[in-house]
């Protein structure tokens, strides 16, 4: 396999797609998909890390290309067009996942708690396994758009106050309970705590690339990529090594994908880059798809080859799960790409 570092082209206005940025969008729905069906093979220090940044990658990657296209967007046409992307196919995903999980359970695969959980998650917007993620990124980019608009600094400064100052108090107690009506207390609190986190990210990811498009456009490929490394590196240490727990929201979730954005913005790695693309600018599809649908079957039949009741993957068959299943999904997308393309937030397919 080939890999380059590819020269810097010239700075120029962005009205298309920035391919490294759905370059990482792809690695980290990827790193998703493979944490969580794999179980005990990869190490904790690496888990943490790829932890860290795989969810805020998106919420960074939202701000970076609103700062590239330099747009502004009244709020009232970005919630329009983002109930279009974002809440309808919360909508559908929740009311698919709900059938499928009530197959199951007439199967006897589930009981009636987990049914009932599903709705209530449905409903306080905390989501059915990883569909939390939508209206999370709803509100916190509704949010950014209305405060981005008003520029005003007093209003970014009481906003990021607000959200900490939540992620604190969210903190203190809710940590450690796991008890039933502390879970039912937690959900629809942890739906604000999770549009906190996506504001905070769009945020940094505008304001780094209005104070990085200069150095990545006037400095050489090794340099660019050297810089990556050690935003990276330091990401790391922070996700293992970090004493201040409240600290892992910011520090490895902000600087992971800012380190990545510089590493592939210059390095080409031939047919991984394009398949890695590939999942990012479909990467609604298999956040969706891979959780509450081809995990929760692939369960069953290693739980049905093995003859146990566990209800985790793990060791070498949860990897082999992990390669299927994304194999499976890009069957599966391409089909909805083609048939219903409303389910991944599309257009509908012109009649013909």
């Amino acid at each position: 396999m080939e890999l380059q570092i590819q020269e810097q082209p010239p700075a120029v206005k962005v009205t298309e797609r920035l391919d490294y940025i759905d370059i990482v969008k792809g690695l980290s729905i990827i790193s998703i998909v493979l944490l969580h069906f794999e179980d005990g093979l990869i190490p904790s220090c690496v888990n943490a890390y790829i932890g860290g940044y795989m969810i805020t990658a998106f919420y960074v990657a939202v701000g970076w290309i609103g700062a590239a296209r330099n747009k502004d967007i009244p709020t009232k046409d970005l919630v329009s067009k983002r109930w279009v992307q974002l809440g309808k196919p919360y909508i559908y995903w929740s009311a698919i996942i709900l059938i499928f999980d009530v197959i199951l359970w007439t199967l006897g695969h589930f009981d009636t708690y987990i049914i009932e959980r599903e709705l209530y998650k449905t409903v306080t917007l905390r989501g059915i396994g990883t569909l939390w993620f939508l209206p999370a990124l709803f509100g916190g980019e509704i949010l950014w758009n209305w405060s981005k608009n008003k520029n005003n600094t007093f209003v970014y400064v009481v906003i990021l106050i607000a959200i900490v100052a939540y992620h604190v108090a969210f903190h203190y107690y809710f940590e450690g309970k796991n008890d039933t009506m502390s879970r039912m207390l937690n959900a629809p609190f942890q739906s604000l705590s999770s549009m906190g986190d996506a504001w905070i990210g769009i945020a940094f990811g505008y304001s780094m690339f209005k104070l990085c498009s200069n150095f990545l456009n006037n400095n050489s490929t090794i340099v660019i990529f050297l810089a990556g490394l050690l935003l990276s590196l330091v990401a790391y240490i922070s996700a293992n090594y970090n004493p201040y727990i409240l600290l892992d929201k910011y520090i490895c979730p902000l600087l992971g994908p800012l380190g990545l954005f510089f590493i592939f913005k210059v390095v080409k790695i031939p047919y991984l880059n394009q398949y890695l693309k590939y999942w990012g600018v479909n990467s609604l599809g298999l956040m969706v798809i891979h959780f509450s649908l081809l995990l929760e079957l692939s369960t069953i039949i290693q739980n049905k080859i093995d003859g146990t009741t566990d209800q985790t993957l793990y060791g070498w068959p949860s990897v082999c799960h992990f390669i299927i299943c994304l194999i499976v999904s890009y069957f599966i997308v391409e089909a909805i790409k083609k048939y219903c393309p409303q389910l991944l937030g599309k257009a509908k397919p012109a009649n013909k």
